[in-house]
């Protein structure tokens, strides 16, 4: 089995609608919702807060490299609209892996260059792993 990675920056706890943020950064989300809208169509719990996100847009099967690259070239031409958005709300980075020990060969590797850093602090990013292991 291969391992599976995805990679997002979320923005979150913002009072304006998703539309307006999708706006004032130029950027079109992967997926956006508001307070109340339920987190599953089947379940019955609902989102706390309005929220956009944007992901790498890769297959989950691309390395943890692959993915951060992808996103950071999707945000690096926005970056000043998306700094002037982020001063107001909740912004993570939530990467998730699923790995499948089979050997040491299969544990993903995890890197943020300074480069990655310098661009998280910039837009005041928590960084969110989840790790499973399977």
């Amino acid at each position: 089995m291969q391992n599976e990675i995805s990679l997002d920056l979320r923005l979150m706890e913002f009072d304006s609608s998703p539309d307006q943020i999708t706006s004032a950064i130029g950027i079109v989300p992967t997926k956006t919702w508001k307070k109340g809208d339920l987190i599953n169509p089947k379940g019955t719990r609902q989102h706390k807060e309005n929220g956009w996100l944007i992901s790498s847009g890769l297959s989950k099967e691309c390395d943890f490299e692959q993915h951060l690259l992808s996103l950071l070239s999707i945000i690096n031409p926005h970056l000043d609209k998306l700094k002037e958005v982020c001063a107001t709300c909740y912004v993570e980075l939530s990467c998730a892996i699923y790995m499948y020990c089979e050997s040491e060969e299969s544990t993903p590797a995890v890197h943020l260059d300074r480069q990655t850093t310098q661009v998280l602090a910039a837009l005041g990013a928590e960084i969110d792993f989840d790790l499973y292991v399977l």
